[in-house]
């Protein structure tokens, strides 16, 4: 049997990288999924290859940094689904790699809109159905930066931090809704916006020693890849993880260790 059997899962930051990869894995286990982005282009490609392969799925662009962007999304996917028993919090951008001494105002706030206050948004929104039907799961995309000091963006990390005691603070308030809430914090993981962040450096022999470095830190030997965290993911979604809430999976390759 499939672990999301006729699941009706909502994903945020679903066009490409992580997102996609959830959405692909999500479907295979039987899951209907509603994908949503800003990436027009990419999130039509993503839902042609689900429905290609037989899956269910549906979506819609949207700022998840605006609040009538998300219950729009909302609003569509309850009317196609009915139902949304899984939401993933997963768009997030990365912002300006620079001292926080360098950092505008203005760049600040655009990652904490992105990363925080969609997560808040989704979450605020679509909690009203879950406690009306009788529970639900949250997953919400954090990171390693969240949780130890990196040297990337201090708003990248900042805002990644907010996300794990947002998860904390939800799961605590809503499992006596059957609501469970559980954040994953991914290390390195090769998707565009790591790709981007390598290319953002200057120098190709700087941009070549940077990403060994990278590289050196994962005990494993490897960055991550997005099918990785699908299945971390997954997990949290499925009923196998029913005694878990309030929980930060690290799934970093050992690079926090």
């Amino acid at each position: 049997m499939n672990r999301l059997s006729d699941k009706a899962v909502l994903i945020t930051g679903a066009a490409k990288g992580i997102g996609r990869a959830m959405a692909f894995l999500f479907s295979q286990e039987g899951a209907r999924v509603f994908l949503v982005d800003s990436d027009k282009e990419n999130l039509q490609k993503t839902l042609a290859m689900i429905k290609s392969q037989g899956g269910r799925a549906a979506g819609r662009i949207a700022d998840v940094s605006k609040g009538k962007d998300v219950r729009a999304s909302i609003q569509s996917a309850l009317k196609i689904f009915g139902t949304v028993d899984v939401l993933v919090n997963n768009a997030g951008i990365l912002g300006p790699t620079a001292a926080i001494s360098e950092f505008s105002e203005r760049d600040w706030d655009r990652v904490f809109q992105v990363n925080v206050k969609g997560t808040f948004l989704f979450t605020k929104h679509l909690l009203p159905s879950m406690i009306e039907r009788g529970g639900g799961c949250i997953i919400n995309m954090a990171s390693v930066a969240g949780i130890r000091a990196s040297r990337i963006s201090p708003a990248y990390s900042a805002s990644k931090g907010a996300i794990v005691a947002l998860t904390k603070t939800l799961a605590l308030g809503y499992a006596q809704n059957n609501i469970r809430v559980n954040c994953i914090c991914p290390g390195s993981v090769e998707t565009d916006m790591l790709k981007n962040f390598f290319e953002s450096i200057a120098g190709r022999k700087h941009r070549q020693k940077l990403r060994r470095d990278f590289l050196k830190r994962h005990p494993l030997g490897r960055f991550g890849r997005g099918e990785d965290i699908a299945h971390a993911a997954l997990y949290l979604a499925s009923a196998e993880s029913s005694f878990i809430t309030g929980v930060d999976l690290v799934v970093d390759g050992g690079s926090s260790l």
